[in-house]
Parts: structure tokens; C-alpha cells; sequence
């Protein structure tokens, strides 16, 4: 950046060169009249960057808690239900009902809830277990979480004989 200056000030009578300005990558952005349009654009430009780079989501850090909230919510339900079966009309319920109670957080909060809720019911049902140990260990996860969905069991096709 550097300073243009397009003659001698005296010849203004030693008021401001209206032709002055400032080189920015080759472009002259004058101070007066006649390029205030670039100035104004210049500085919208600046603006909207400086905005883009102060916003939350520059800062924000990925979240320590692996999966999606839909597969953490999943375990929750198959968890409290005794249950494997996700068609089950109770985990189907619970299921419903558990994203409503996240609907509008972000996938990070969401997470975390399910997470809590889930160190806390195994709270409940096994003495001396620690819940705050439990949210901390990042490797306390569901089987759903784990295997990022619904593992499909290995069937034995019919055709598949080795006797023959």
C-alpha cells in the first residue's frame, strides 16, 4: 500500500489534492470525489471478511464426542428398553420422543445429552458406577455409535453349502 499523491499540493492552494489517494495492487482509491465507490466497495469487502473471521463458527472446535446424535439417541433408547430390536414400539417412542428433546441444539450439544443420559442410567442400575468418569472416557460409546449405524448381521445364505 502505498500513498498517491497526483501533484503539488501548492497548486491547490495548499488545501487537500482531491486527486490523492492510496495504491492498493495497482488500483488507485482516491480520497475525493471521484473513486468514492471503490472506497465504499473496499470497504464493505473489509468488512464482511473481518466479519466472516470473528464469527463463532471460525472458532468453533470439533466436538470430542464421536457419532451422529441420531445413533447416540438410538443406543439411549435400546439401552433404557433392554432391547436390540429398534422396531420395538417402546424404542420407537423413546426414540421419537428423544429427538424432540434435542430438536434446534447443535450436533455436539446433542450428543452430550445423550451421552449424560446414558452414564447416568447405567448410574442407576450399577452401583459405584461414575458418571463423570463416564462422560469423560472418550471411549465410552454404544454399539450403534461404534459401528456408525445399524450393523447388518451375517446370514448364512441357503446357497451358500460347502458340502456340495
Amino acid at each position: 500500500m502505498a500513498v498517491y499523491r497526483s501533484g503539488d499540493q501548492s497548486a491547490t492552494g495548499g488545501g487537500i489534492d482531491v486527486n490523492a489517494g492510496v495504491l492498493i495492487g495497482g488500483t488507485v482509491f482516491r480520497y475525493g470525489g471521484c473513486n468514492q465507490e471503490k472506497v465504499v466497495e473496499l470497504n464493505m469487502k473489509v468488512i464482511v471478511l473481518l466479519a466472516i473471521m470473528l464469527s463463532p463458527a471460525a472458532f468453533a472446535d470439533e466436538c470430542a464426542i464421536p457419532g451422529d446424535p441420531e445413533h447416540w439417541a438410538t443406543d439411549y433408547c435400546l439401552w433404557i428398553n433392554e432391547s436390540d430390536d429398534f422396531a420395538q414400539p417402546g424404542v420407537q417412542e423413546c426414540y421419537q420422543a428423544e429427538l424432540k428433546q434435542v430438536s434446534g441444539k447443535d450436533a455436539c450439544k446433542a450428543k452430550a445429552y445423550f451421552k449424560r443420559k446414558i452414564c447416568e442410567a447405567h448410574a442407576y442400575y450399577e452401583e459405584g458406577f461414575d458418571v463423570d468418569a463416564c462422560l469423560a472416557d472418550p471411549e465410552f460409546q454404544g454399539p450403534t455409535v461404534i459401528n456408525g449405524g445399524f450393523k447388518k448381521p451375517e446370514v448364512k445364505s441357503y446357497f451358500d453349502n460347502d458340502s456340495q
